[in-house]
């Protein structure tokens, strides 16, 4: 299920990786995985036989993605063998919980609107890529050209920003203070929400950015990192996925967090580590966990779905809790059915004094067809810098 381009810089990842397995320790054949993933791709650009109908090209239907994708699989179920039935349920349910993860966390929340419109989210050609050395490594190399402590400093919470007239003040909690005559923010939504309440920004910000904050969703999603002093898996078969049949795929209550982790993948270059996959309001539940009880978890799921009760427990884990952290505050955008484009648009939009732009906005959440993502969130930071570039020299 996975097909790698790679050249000394990068490796470029399509489609979802690893062996499908059930509660019972039981393989999915492959050959039932890649029917249904094609199909489920189909689905979720609103292609493919048996989709219900969702009116014109970009309109939204009144179901959620969650009740869309469903109806889907019932419309589609009989194309598969009969006895293959509840495999396929539980490759689907595995899917459902890896659409909601890129998703941004809540497929009840999000509409079922066609990939082809026009307020599509779009997809880059070229597929995922994986940076070998981790992504610090392509922070490293920003700071190591940047680094200056008089241009670039690290450490400091803004608490406020106030402006008046031509000159703007950036309080911090060290109580440091800094005037500039721009601001590019780069916050997230879920703090901008936060400043919104707090009244961090002083003037407050116009009521088409407000109306922007409230209309446009955030998700919830969160990594956990397992180590092993050895690993139990040979290179390259460690991707476990975790197929859960219907009755077991229904949360009962928040101890069933784990029905909720799609699986868990190989890390490129950390040979003794597999990464977990979280997403939806057991994503924060998590946060709230001890670091033991997530292990004692986690093997225990590692365990069942392998069949194998005499894999080793892992010596330690490192987890993302970005629903808690304060400079985060959640995960990612996501459209929700009071988003348009039109609300990225206006969330991008700066604060001007007279034709003046003095507070700017960039940010994943501020890409108008690629929100969520790493390259969205790049792309906001050069519109952003590209747009005080021509203020000052129009003819650039």
């Amino acid at each position: 299920m996975r097909i790698c381009f790679a050249n000394l810089n990068t490796i470029y990842v399509f489609s979802i990786e690893g062996k499908f397995y059930r509660s019972n320790g039981n393989v999915i054949p492959s050959v039932l995985i890649q029917r249904l993933w094609e199909m489920f791709e189909e689905w979720e650009n609103g292609e493919g036989e048996g989709v219900p109908n969702s009116g014109t090209p970009g309109e939204t239907s009144n179901s959620n993605a969650y009740v869309y994708l469903r109806s889907c699989l019932e419309q589609n179920l009989a194309r598969f063998p009969k006895e293959d039935h509840e495999a396929v349920r539980s490759a689907f349910n595995c899917m459902m919980n890896y659409c909601q993860m890129h998703n941004g966390g809540f497929l009840e929340s999000a509409p079922r609107t066609r990939e082809f419109g026009p307020d599509s989210h779009w997809q880059l050609p070229g597929g995922n890529l994986k940076i070998p050395a981790g992504f610090g490594n392509v922070l490293s190399a920003l700071k190591d050209n940047f680094w200056n402590e008089r241009r670039l400093r690290l450490g400091r919470e803004v608490t406020r920003i106030t402006w008046d007239g031509y000159e703007i003040r950036i309080r911090c909690t060290n109580d440091e203070e800094y005037l500039a005559e721009h601001v590019i923010l780069t916050v997230s939504l879920g703090c901008l929400r936060k400043w919104a309440e707090q009244g961090t920004l002083k003037p407050q910000m116009p009521e088409t950015k407000l109306e922007a904050i409230r209309s446009i969703e955030f998700g919830k999603a969160n990594k956990v990192f397992l180590f092993w002093d050895t690993p139990f898996w040979e290179e390259g078969s460690g991707s476990i996925k975790l197929a859960w049949t219907d009755q077991e795929y229904d949360i009962k209550s928040p101890k069933e967090w784990y029905k909720r982790i799609f699986g868990f993948d190989e890390v490129l270059n950390n040979r003794n580590v597999l990464v977990g996959w979280i997403s939806g309001n057991e994503a924060e539940v998590m946060e709230s966990l001890l670091d033991d009880d997530i292990i004692e978890t986690c093997t225990q799921l590692i365990r069942q779905f392998l069949g194998n009760p005499a894999i080793p427990r892992p010596s330690k884990i490192i987890r993302s809790n970005w629903c808690s952290n304060p400079f985060t505050l959640g995960s990612y955008s996501y459209r929700g059915f009071q988003t348009t484009s039109r609300h990225h648009q206006q969330l991008s939009e700066p604060m001007y004094q007279a034709l003046f732009p003095r507070i700017l906005f960039a940010g994943e959440a501020t890409s108008t067809h690629h929100n969520s993502t790493m390259h969205g969130a790049r792309d906001s930071a050069f519109r952003e810098v590209k747009r005080l570039l021509e203020y000052y020299d129009p003819g650039e």
